[in-house]
């Protein structure tokens, strides 16, 4: 998809600073070097006044590359750098200031070649949908690379810098809420026709029509041909409801362009979101989370039965049916009964049920919220979804 999130929000580059400060140290470095003659070596870490300096420093001298701030820092000068100009920075360290000056395995040329071909994001034909961070690591001798792109899509430019780039996946946070999206769309946003409010769910293409874009919710949210606008009738249009499929309870809202991430925050002005990268079976005891506009995010909820059918009332039939559905429990810490946890409530319906990745950062799909029995809330099944529809997730 052709993400088009604004500027300095989602899929803004974020630049390092041309000498950045790193992690503490580490040895990394081939042929470190003593501290510069003439400097006592303290013990003790920098103070505000001899940073300032050791900062200056770092800044003025074209073959530094980085400056760690560890207690002990670390200066790194380039692999290229000569005799005269090892000598220089030496010689300018402050007095008193215990750090030590290695060699760096990379020429900052190469340095500089690696932030831009990263922040450039032509590694990968989805590149510009992700976020991109990158600094030179004193402490690692590498280019540290921030980003919420899944490994799978920096495979070309890891091979094209082979051992001179350390990968970090984060969340980039977005300067917008459940209650104030803009285009492209998130699921897990609050949304309204003027009457009822629900959660929108995330969004999927048209097997036939990749350009084709969808955002998803619960059938029992919205009548056929509703505008639908995110968090009040003058917030913004998501656009019109679409299509209906009853007997899986979801709806694809249509018109506008929506994106792969859906709002995980777990208050109110939240701008957290994880970044959708495949989808998960609804497995008995994979516990999983949801993320609806009224209770907001909560997880550990075990799955307890994935072949459950539900007709709801007062909807007109409309209900996961035919086993498209799940049982998801409350769970909790309450020992031995695990019931004290969060339960969905009146909004959540259309709400993402996800599997977060070990970064805390990515999300699994699992299925929609459709609703509560009970204590037991209910889901319907991704692949009910993705083959009733004849969808595929944005991812």
């Amino acid at each position: 998809m052709r993400s088009k999130r604004r500027a300095g929000m989602l899929v803004g580059v974020l630049a390092a600073a041309a000498i950045p400060l790193a992690a503490p140290v580490s040895a990394w470095a081939a042929q470190p070097s003593a501290p510069a003659a003439g400097t006592a070596s303290t013990g003790t870490a920098p103070t505000s006044q001899q940073w300032n300096k050791l900062t200056a420093l770092a800044e003025s001298q074209a073959s530094v590359l980085g400056l760690s701030n560890g207690a002990k820092p670390v200066l790194s000068l380039a692999a290229d750098v000569s005799a005269a100009q090892k000598a220089a920075v030496l010689k300018a360290i402050p007095q008193g200031v215990d750090v030590t000056v290695r060699m760096s395995g990379l020429t900052k040329d190469k340095v500089k070649r690696i932030e831009e071909a990263a922040t450039g994001r032509k590694w990968h034909s989805d590149a510009q949908k992700y976020g991109v961070a990158t600094t030179y690591d004193s402490a690692t001798g590498k280019v540290a690379l921030t980003t919420d792109a899944p490994r799978s899509a920096l495979t070309k430019l890891l091979a094209s810098y082979p051992g001179a780039v350390e990968v970090k996946q984060e969340r980039f946070e977005a300067q917008n809420t459940r209650w104030a999206d803009v285009s492209p769309f998130f699921g897990g946003s609050s949304i309204t026709n003027g009457g009822g409010v629900c959660t929108s769910g995330f969004a999927v293409h048209d097997r036939t029509n990749p350009f084709k874009e969808h955002l998803l919710t619960a059938a029992h949210c919205f009548p056929f041909n509703n505008q639908v606008w995110n968090g009040s009738t003058h917030g913004p249009s998501l656009g019109v409801v679409e299509h209906k499929f009853n007997s899986i309870d979801t709806e694809m809202i249509g018109g506008k362009d929506y994106d792969k991430y859906i709002y995980t925050g777990g208050y109110t002005m939240s701008t957290s979101t994880h970044f959708i990268y495949g989808y998960h079976g609804a497995t008995l005891n994979q516990q999983v989370c949801v993320s609806g506009q009224t209770t907001l995010v909560h997880c550990g909820h075990k799955i307890t039965n994935n072949a459950f059918s539900v007709v709801w009332p007062n909807t007109g039939g409309i209900g996961p049916q035919h086993n498209s559905g799940f049982l998801y429990e409350r769970g909790g810490t309450n020992n031995p009964c695990y019931c004290n946890g969060t339960l969905t409530q009146g909004g959540d319906s259309g709400a993402p049920i996800y599997v977060p990745d070990s970064t805390d950062s990515g999300a699994m799909i699992v299925g929609l919220h459709s609703g509560l029995i009970g204590t037991r809330m209910v889901g319907v099944k991704i692949s009910n979804i993705l083959n009733d529809t004849s969808s595929t997730l944005v991812t």
